[in-house]
Order: C-alpha cells, then structure tokens, then sequence
C-alpha cells in the first residue's frame, strides 16, 4: 500500500542532490531565484518554478521506484550524446527532440529517471509517464505538465496550459539553460491515438522554445505512433533508418555496451547476494537490463554455481514458480509444510485473475477497489498477512500508483513491468483454455475471436507473442499461419515471437513462414522478415534453404534502399557462391547504407573476399570506406597492407583510424620516425607518440586543427608532456576551440609548460575575442606565476564580466596578498556574477583585510553574492563574522542560510550554538544539513538532544548528516537513537549511524553492529565491520566466526571479510578451518585474504600452504 505518511519530501531528498551553487563546466549558472518569470493567476518566480521542477521529478521518481535504483543504475553510452543535446543552445525552429525505441526493459525508464535525477538540480526539467500522464483533448500533454507542476508547488498556479510552456521558455532563458521535458514510455498509454496526436501538438507548440524534448517508446508498439510528423522533430535517426547486424547496431540501447555489462553485473549479482555467475551464452544474455533484472530478483540470495542459458519466457517460468513458493512459504504456519503446494496454486490464481480482469476490460491497472471484484477475494489490502500484502512484499510484481487528480485521484494496482504483465495475461488465458479441455482448434479459433475482441488493447500484442511461445512449446501449434491472415497488426505478433524463439525452435515452419513474408508483394513485411534472418540464429538456419536464399539474393539488388540494406546483411550467413557474386553487384548499389552492409557482409566470407574489400576502400562515402578498412583488419590478409597504407592519407579523420587499426591487426610496423608519429597520433596512442619526442611536435601541432575533438585533446595532452616551447602560440590559438574538454586539456597543456607560457598568455589577455580573454585568466590562475597577478588585476576592470569574473577566480588561485584591495573594490562590480567571484577569491586568500567588506557583502542585493561572502568568511576564520553569520541564518534564501550555517562551523565559536540549534528547524532539508554539520564541528553537548531529534528528520540527508555529528560529539546519549538509526529504511543513514557507534565506544553498540553485519547493502556492513573494530570487543569476533559456519555461503563469505577487518588473531584458526570451504572457491579466496590482513606467523604461514596446494 502507498502509505500517506511516507513525505515526497524525503524521496526527493534521497534521489535529488539538490546545490546551492547551480555550476557549470564553463563556470557556472548563475541566475536571479527572485527574478518573476511569470505574472498571471499569481506571482511565479524563477526559484519558484525550479523548486517545484524538483519536486515534480522527486514525485515522479517515487512512481517510479520499482524500476529504478538510483544504487543499482549503470551509466549508458548513450548519455554522452543526450548531455551534449541537452547543452547544446537551440537555434530558432530546430529539431528539439531525442526520441529513443528499444525493447522492454532495455532501461528507457532507468535512464530517464537518473537524468532527471542530475539534470533537475541544474536546469528545469518535467517528467511525465506515458502510463500516468492524463490527456485532455484540448490542452494534450501541456496540460499533463502544467498539472504536474502545480500539483508538485502550491506556489505555481497557471491560467492555461500555454502559460506553463511559456514559463518554462522564461525560465530557460533566465538560468541560461534549456529546459527539459521527458516523456516516457508513450506506448503505456491507454490510448495511443490521443498520444499520438498529443505529441504533434507537442512538437508543434515547443518549435523554436528553449525547451528540449526525449521521448521514449518499446519498439514493438512503435507502428501506433509513426508519422510524417517526426520528420524534422529529432535530431537522432528515426527507427528503420539505421542499420545493425546481428539485430544490433554501433549504438544499440537495447543491450548494455561490453563495459557498461561488466560494471553492471558485479553490481547487480552483489546486490542481490547472488554467489556464482554466468557464463557462456548466459553472460552475453544478461546484456538485455530487463532479463539481468529478472534473473537477479529470480535467484536472490542463492547460490547459482554457473549458469549457462538464459531466455527470458524460460526466466520468467522460473521466477513465476520461485516468487510463488516465496510467497506461499511465508504464508504457512509450522507444521504445515504438506500445504505448500496448494497455497502456491491459491497465490497463483490470485495473480492470474487479477491479470484475466485486466485483459477481460483492456486495462493495464485496476483501482483498488474493483479488487475484489477482479481477484474475487475479500481481503484487507493494508494487512501485510493478506495474499495481496505479501506479494507486495515481492516488489517487482505488483506496484501501486496514484491516478487521476483532485477529487478523481485514485489507487491503482498495476504489474511493475509491462512485458511480465503480458505474460501472466497469456498464462491466464491458456490455464483457462486447459480447465475448459479445448483442443488444438478450438484454441485456434479461440485466438481468432481474440484478435477481433481486443483490437484496441495495445498489449494483446504481446500477450499473443506469450501465448504463441506457450502453446509451441506445450503442444507444438504454430499459429503463424493465423497471425499472418490477420492483417499487418497481428504479423506483428509473429516477428516478436519468433525474435523470442530458442534456436532448437527454429524448424522448417518458420522457415516456410519467413519465405511466405518475402514472396507477398508488401515491402513492409519484406523490411520486418530480413530484420529476423539478421539474427545469427535465425540467418544461419534460413542458410540452409536454397529457395529462401535465392529470394534473399534478388531482394538486396531492390531498388528499395530500406529492403536492399536488410538483404545484403542477410546474404553474410549465405554461402559464398551464392553470397559473394550477389554482394559484388551490391557494392556499386546507389546508397551507400547498402554499399555499407554489403562490406559487413562480405566480411563473413572470409579472406577470399579481401579482393572485393580493397575496391571498397576508394567508395566514395567515408562511411563506406571505414567499414572496409575495419574489415580487412578483421580478415588479417597481408594482401590488404598496402591499400591500407595508402589509406592512412585519407581525407577522413575516421577511415584514417580505421586503417591504422586495421594494420595494426596485421602486424605492421611503420618505417621512420615522422611516419611513425603520424601512425601513432592517428591511433590515438598519445604515451608511444611522446616517447619519439622531437619528431612528434609538429605532427601534434597540426592535429590541434583536427575535425575529431578528442584527437584535439589527446594533441594537446601530448604536447604538455613534451614540454616544447613551440607549441606554446599554438596551444593558446587553441583556448578558442569549440569543444570544453578540448580548452580544459589546453589550459591543463599550458599549465604544464610553466614558466615559457606566461608571457604569451598575459599578452592574450589583450585578445580582441573575450572567450580567449576569459580563458586566458582562468589558465594563468592555473599556472600559479606571480607574473600574472598585475595584469589579471587589470582584467579585473575588462569591459566583459566574464573575463572579470576569470580574472577575479585566478586571483584568488594565485593567492598573492597585492590582489586583496583590487578584489575587495571588485566586491561593488555592476554584475553580480563578478562579485561573487571576488567574495570567493577573497575567502581563498585568507587576508584579514577581506573581513568587513564581506560583512558588509552578506547584505548585497543578489543571495548568490551574499552566499559567496558567508562561505569566505568561514574560510577567513576570523571571530568579527559570528554575528553578522549568525544574522545571515535568517536570510531568506536558503542558500545564504546554508552557507552562514557551514561557516559558523568552521569559525567553531560558542556563541554560534543556540543559533544552529534553531537552524536545525529551518524549513529547508539544506540548511538543516548544514547547521548539523557545523554542531558536529564546534563540538558542543547542548547539540545532542537537538540533533538527537533531527535522526528523526523526514529527510534521509539530514538523518544522515545528524548522525555523522552525533559521532563527532561523542557523548554516550546519543547511542540508543544510534542503534535505532541503524535499521532506517535509507542506506546512507544505516551507514552514517554504524560509523557514528564506532566513533563513541560504547560497548551496547556490539550487538546491534553484529546485526548490521548482514545487512544487504555492501557500504553498512563494511562500515559496521569497522566500527567494531574501533570498539574491539570480543562478542565481534566471537559472533563472526560462528558465521562461518553458517548454512549460507553468503554469510561466510562476509563474516570472513569482516575478520580480516577486525584484525583479531583469535579469528586464524576459524578462517584457517575456512580455507578448507569445499563448497565455494570465493569463501576460500576472502578467508585466505583475510588471513593476510591479520598478518600473524600463524596466519602467514597457513596461507603460504593454501596458496602453495592452490598453483
């Protein structure tokens, strides 16, 4: 149940890092929070409406929490591109729109969670859910966002739907960054048509707005939302117009990149307690986010070996029988254990009605209470100890969502993930079919009543996928010669399943199928089966058929570029009679995506194609001739040395990169030092570049003009560590480039070359161009020459506050006592940005000087200057600013109170105490952090009993930051509330609470750390383990190494882990008895490096033995 006292709040706290500072890479946001943005039914300001853009996401991430886990998200390749989207200033009516398609479950609604999460705390963002957001017909998707935001502030009030576009403009403009809309899952929605047509409305109305759009949808469902409308909308390629083979592209979403998967499966199977792993076909299976996922809640806490296979109907079947035997065992009482069978059949059809009531009224959630009618149950839904509470327990099946708003606003019951809905919806209907007896026709004619009975139900689509993998498994019927009939809707059904398909499945039916799809004069169907024979287990079966290769081959001469693109990939699996003369017409084909293909073809015939692949070198599309260079390196035929060579003079930065790969595959190596650096730089191999020395200088100099930013970047790295004075005029001309990394690199470079940089760099502090100026001061404050202090005092007076504002950040750098007076002149600059910077620079300098003028600063008209003025003073140290701090703690930005409030921690001045008690109640979480922080620092008892009460604050931040000073403190009151605090619902507290007993030393704490030691998340326990340590009491070691017999492998492998923290000596014997663990090899492994932290002789020696048997 969605309980009313869990505070929005505290969710947005425990995802939203909210700043006080809004920066930027290029040196910050900076923007009026007072400044009204909008004058209509009331007053909105711009901190007003950003406020209420986080709460609006903190809401939405509450939704969404069954999905996402801010702990468990794994960053995606794809972000780097929408972070350079969303940064990128919108010129006039451009394309203003990121549209992702990717299977269910490849992480759509990850991602956009996690970029909501960073990205609010900077910049406006709304984000809705396809499945939540409510359409009206007049106002579409404005109205869901104006809803959204003035539901999420009571301050925000809007006469119209236009107003809250408008006003996001307005806010855009006044933080100088785009405003974001997010709009996931689309295909959620319960109406697609008024989706669809919301969306064109959409993209209509934010036309040349400072308002950015991602949109995201589950590729099987993306034919409900095409149209001409996109065209122009996206700034990405629009599904079907990038190619992939394998049925995966160069930047496919659907699966985690081969980093991406490695970082998340030690981070899933860790969380989840899982010993053992994957291998084999397992591993590269667990690349699809949603079937990892699956796989990690179906083996939870077990031991799992190796696991070999997975597919995710067979996962599914496994965590559908193992969640109902978790929750029927909860449900029995002792002595009962002959029930458990039929309590897993009462659970199961339980959820099967739930699900047959959804499918039976086209719904994806029903309202709490039409649950009765669904599950035809009478139960208490807010019993934990009834059917439906304990299979809430089991999270990731059933989630409850508010809908609808005001008076209207309901609970619903909904399946957390869309494609296991769609599952249990076709169990239900084929445990209906098996009560009733139908036979194979009756069930035939069954699915076609189907088809015509819920064609407005967007995911009968899937349920009939399910229903299709079901009955050809069970009773070997094949229903795709009915889907086929049935129109293009339900053709649908068959390429989905037969993606699905295990490879022992695909039989001579499916090949007649396929070959029936390419033989129909219907271009769509043709584009939809090539996609299938992409697959590798598909292709190479269907290469076995000569008929359908034969069609295959006449397909990829067609003049339809989406059909001959498909082919061409298609004819890889061929074989090579067939394939290579087909393939060779296809490389003088008019596109040049299905030239492209035709390589990557080629490429699976081996190297008696290499021939055809240096023709392909000379193709007149860079692309093109990438691919080739690429391939030839694959095949590894020195006949490709040459033509290769000669492709390293290439005209395309890419093809060159390419081709010195490719040669570097054929064990090449280049003659001359000059040849050899353009080799190297061209391989982006920056470390053996430098190694040649002089000989790279210019070769490195010229690539500061390279078309590639990251081979400006690598240039200029390289050229810092070669220390040559001539690429010091170079290196400045490149403080303009275009790309940040590329000027931050730059900066870094000069930096390097020290003192023959100076003068050259002071002189540029003349430039005619400001961004040169500007970036100009920023790096001479880097390179930390008193040279520099005179004429960055003079750019303290440019006429662009930009430069000033560099200027006055160098100062403070350079830390030279001349720049105090200049800089505290500086404190009255006409922009407050600049000011602010000097109030900074000033804290950083430490000058007593600097006192009164920045006292007199806590009063300047703008809260980022008076938060820049607390926080020097507390860096200043100087016992004149505890009143006026203790004045500023009542500000009216939280920002200023927050920076007054960390200051008077560090100034540690009693007088500051009854204060920051007060600050402990403000009304911002922020400001309440920063005054437990300070408590924690002067080290005063009057703080305990008040922040005693703040480990009860709504927000987990503060709870943790009063446990982090209640440790600091030390006072032995605080210890109860401690071991109370080590079982609240958030990590981070968990963890600040056991560091905190640690730091006090009182022996109470043993028990209650020795619990903590089997808490799930790695940081509590590890922090637990230490805390004991610190105590070093006995009934730790003791209690963990009877763990080490524990029946769970789990258990001993992190009780050995936290002996070999501890350092106790009485833990050898027990971990030396470990090392004989026959069951798991991982418990031996830790045992044994536990042994090597206690270091005694004994310990030492018994691992020199284990480690001996072990080679």
């Amino acid at each position: 149940m969605i309980k009313d006292e869990l505070n929005r709040a505290d969710v947005h706290a425990d995802n939203i890092g909210v700043v006080g500072d809004y920066t930027s890479i290029e040196g910050g946001i900076h923007f009026h929070r007072e400044t009204i943005i909008y004058d209509g039914v009331k007053p909105v300001s711009a901190g007003h409406l950003l406020d209420a853009c986080q709460a609006q996401v903190a809401s939405v991430l509450f939704d969404a929490r069954f999905k996402y886990d801010a702990n468990l998200y794994v960053n995606r390749a794809v972000e780097q591109e929408l972070n350079a989207f969303f940064d990128t200033p919108l010129d006039g009516p451009a394309p203003n729109c990121f549209l992702i398609v990717a299977p269910a479950g490849s992480g759509k609604t990850n991602l956009l969670c996690d970029l909501a999460r960073v990205r609010v705390a900077q910049q406006p963002v709304v984000m809705l859910l396809g499945g939540n957001t409510s359409l009206s017909g007049t106002t579409g998707l404005l109205g869901a966002v104006k809803d959204e935001l003035e539901i999420a502030s009571s301050a925000i009030a809007f006469r119209n739907a236009g107003d809250s576009l408008h006003t996001l403009d307005r806010l855009a403009e006044e933080t100088g960054r785009n405003a974001l809309l997010f709009l996931d899952a689309i295909n959620e929605h319960n109406r697609p048509v008024a989706m669809r047509q919301a969306l064109e409305d959409l993209f209509r109305r934010t036309r040349g707005r400072r308002v950015k759009l991602v949109v995201t949808c589950r590729d099987y469902y993306w034919g409900l939302f095409k149209g001409q409308f996109w065209k122009g909308v996206t700034v990405n390629e629009l599904p079907d117009e990038n190619e992939e083979i394998d049925g995966e592209s160069e930047n496919d979403f659907s699966r985690f990149a081969l980093d991406e998967h490695e970082r998340a499966l030690t981070l899933y199977l860790d969380h989840y307690n899982i010993i053992g792993g994957l291998v084999g076909e397992a591993v590269e299976q667990c690349r699809h986010p949603l079937l990892l996922r699956f796989f990690c809640e179906a083996y939870r806490n077990e031991d799992i070996d190796e696991v070999e296979d997975i597919r995710l109907k067979e996962l599914f079947d496994h965590y559908w029988s193992q969640k109902l035997a978790s929750i029927a065992e909860r449900m029995l009482e002792p002595g009962s254990e002959r029930l458990l069978n039929g309590l897993m059949e009462e659970v199961g059809s339980y959820l099967l009605n739930i699900a047959a009531y959804m499918l039976q009224n086209n719904v994806r959630a029903i309202p709490l209470d039409e649950m009765v009618q669904a599950t035809q149950r009478t139960e208490q839904y807010d019993d934990p100890r009834s059917v439906y509470g304990r299979i809430q327990d089991e999270f990731i099946i059933l989630e409850e969502k508010e809908h609808g708003t005001g008076q209207s606003k309901e609970i619903q019951v909904a399946f957390v993930y869309e494609e296991f809905m769609e599952y249990v919806m076709a169990r239900a209907l084929i445990y209906k079919w098996d009560q009733a007896g139908l036979d194979e026709s009756a069930i035939l004619n069954e699915i076609e009543a189907l088809t015509g009975k819920y064609e407005s139900f967007a995911q009968i689509l899937g349920v009939m996928v399910y229903l299709a993998l079901m009955l050809k498994k069970q009773r070997n019927l094949a229903l795709w010669p009915l889907l086929l009939s049935q129109g293009q809707k339900w053709q649908q059904v068959v390429f989905e399943a037969f993606r699905k398909l295990p490879e022992d499945q695909i039989d001579s039916n499916v090949l007649d199928t396929l070959e029936q799809m390419l033989r129909m004069d219907d271009e769509n169907l043709h584009e939809k089966a090539l996609d299938l024979l992409k697959l590798r287990r598909v292709g190479t079966a269907a290469s076995k058929s000569i008929s359908l290769a034969n069609r295959i081959c006449s397909l990829a001469n067609s003049s339809q570029n989406s059909v001959a693109r498909r082919a061409a990939l298609v004819l890889g699996y061929a074989p090579f009679d067939v394939a290579v003369p087909v393939l060779i017409e296809v490389l003088h084909h008019s596109s040049s995506k299905v030239r492209d293909n035709a390589v990557t073809a080629l490429t699976r015939q081996g190297q008696s194609a290499t021939p055809f692949l240096v023709t392909a070198l000379k193709d007149r599309d860079s692309i093109v001739r990438r691919r080739a260079a690429q391939a030839l390196g694959q095949l590894r035929d020195a006949r490709a040395a040459e033509p290769l060579i000669a492709a390293l003079k290439d005209r395309d930065s890419n093809v060159r990169q390419g081709a010195a790969q490719a040669l570097k595959q054929l064990n090449w190596k280049p003659l001359g030092r000059e040849l050899t650096a353009w080799y190297l730089m061209i391989r982006r191999n920056w470390q053996q570049c430098v190694q040649l020395g002089d000989a790279a200088v210019e070769p490195l100099i010229t690539a500061l003009k390279d078309s590639d930013w990251r081979v400006r970047q690598g240039a200029a790295q390289a050229l810092g560590q070669l220390g040559d004075a001539r690429a010091v005029e170079p290196l400045i001309t490149a403080l303009k480039d275009s790309n940040s990394d590329v000027r931050q690199e730059v900066t870094n470079t000069l930096k390097q070359l020290g003192n023959a940089t100076v003068e050259p760099l002071i002189a540029a502090l003349k430039d005619r161009d400001w961004s040169v100026r500007h970036r100009t001061a920023q790096a001479l404050g880097q390179l930390e020459d008193v040279r520099a202090v005179e004429p960055l005092i003079t750019a303290l007076k440019d006429s662009d506050w930009r430069v000033r504002q560099g200027a006055a950040q160098a100062l403070g750098q350079l830390g030279d006592a001349p720049a105090v007076e200049p800089l505290v002149i500086t404190l009255k600059d006409s922009d407050w940005r600049v000011r602010q910077g000097a109030a900074q620079a000033l804290g950083q300098l430490g000058d007593a000087r600097a006192v009164e003028p920045l006292i007199a600063a806590l009063k300047d008209r703008d809260s980022n200057v008076r938060q820049g003025a607390a926080q020097a003073l507390g860096q200043l140290g100087d016992a004149r600013a505890v009143e006026p701090l203790i004045t500023a703690l009542k500000d009216s930005d939280w920002r200023v109170r927050q920076g007054a409030a960390q200051a008077l921690g560090q100034l540690r001045d009693v007088r500051a105490v009854e204060p920051l008690i007060a600050a402990l109640k403000d009304r911002d979480s922020n400001v309440r952090q920063g005054a437990a922080q300070a408590m924690g620092q002067l080290g005063d008892v009057r703080a305990v009993e008040p922040l005693i009460a703040a480990l009860k604050d709504r927000d987990w931040s503060m709870r943790h930051r009063a446990a982090q000073a209640l440790g600091q403190l030390g006072d032995a009151r605080a210890v109860e509330i401690l071991v109370t605090a080590l079982q609240d619902r958030n990590s981070d507290v968990r963890q600040g609470a056991a560091q905190a007993l640690g730091q006090l030393g009182d022996a109470r704490a043993v028990e209650p750390l020795v619990t903590a030691l089997k808490d799930r998340n790695w940081s509590v326990w590890h922090r637990a383990a230490q805390a004991l340590r610190q105590l070093g009491d006995a009934r730790a070691v003791e209690t963990l190494v009877t763990a080490l017999k524990d029946d769970s492998s789990s258990a001993r492998h992190r009780a050995a882990q936290a002996l070999g923290q501890l350092g106790d000596a009485r833990a050898v014997e027990p971990l030396i008895t470990a090392l004989k663990d026959n069951e798991k090899k991982d418990i031996r492994q830790r045992a044994a490096e536990a042994l090597r932290q206690i270091g005694t002789p004994e310990a030492l020696a018994a691992l020199c033995e284990y480690e001996g048997k072990s080679d």
